[in-house]
């Protein structure tokens, strides 16, 4: 299966916020899933202790 740039690229898009709310890696990793990929969470993640 082929990685869909596109459609992470609109979940971005139509899930930006107005102003930076410091969560950029949660969102990417989102949009990264959206597009067809799926990233594991790692022990160095802060917010997921």
């Amino acid at each position: 299966m082929a990685w869909d740039k596109v459609g992470a690229v609109h979940y971005l898009q139509s899930h930006a916020e107005p102003r930076s709310l410091s969560r950029c890696a949660e969102y990417t990793r989102r949009a990264t899933g959206w597009g067809g990929l799926s990233l594991m969470h790692t022990a160095l993640s802060p917010r997921l202790k």
